[in-house]
């Protein structure tokens, strides 16, 4: 009786320890988008204390909202920050990762084109129709601004708006306000390489 007590016991233990440490992890990521609400204004919502942390805001004048996803491997737990932007494009087009798409049932042969740039050779490139998706003029600034989202599993951007996911091991490091800050204006620049 006393061993299946001390059992149950140290379960608890650990059970109270491992929600310490998730409430922690998600401490972390909430001051980070508090310094971000700071800047751009916006609010944090957390439903409890070891729940994932919500920006909602405005960015642009358009809304914003940043949230977090997660999936396990066989390995480790990746993490996503995934950002959803209210601007909207009038051509659609998605930019993707050849490792999100080979990992999934998409084929990949006909409907996506290389970006010509060696430093993004691993993005590829899906229009909704035949028009560019860039004015040729502003070429640089449309690749530049994908340099500055690097690492990224994709990005959407079309009549109802903007999304866009960036994958990380350690969630704590992928919000801290310099990235976040980086990855928004990284989208404004995209925006101003965009044939409107």
């Amino acid at each position: 009786m006393n061993v299946l007590l001390i059992i149950l016991l140290t379960l608890a233990a650990l059970f109270v320890l491992l929600l310490y440490f998730r409430k922690m992890h998600w401490d972390v990521v909430h001051n980070n988008l508090l310094e971000l609400s700071d800047d751009i204004g916006g609010e944090v919502y957390r439903r409890n204390f070891s729940s994932r942390p919500i920006f909602h805001g405005t960015f642009g004048e358009k809304e914003l909202t940043i949230n977090f996803s997660s999936a396990r491997n066989a390995l480790k737990r990746q993490y996503y920050v995934d950002v959803s932007w209210g601007k909207i494009f009038p051509n659609s087009f998605t930019v993707s990762s050849k490792e999100l798409l080979q990992t999934g049932e998409w084929d990949i042969s006909g409907e996506y084109e290389e970006l010509n740039s060696e430093d993004l050779q691993q993005y590829l490139l899906m229009k909704s129709g035949t028009a560019p998706v860039y004015a040729q003029d502003k070429k640089d600034q449309f690749l530049n601004a994908l340099r500055k989202l690097k690492p990224f599993n994709y990005l959407f951007a079309g009549n109802t708006g903007v999304l866009f996911e960036a994958g990380s091991e350690n969630i704590a490091i992928a919000t801290q306000y310099p990235k976040l800050k980086q990855i928004l204006q990284a989208l404004q620049d995209l925006e101003g390489s965009i044939i409107q």
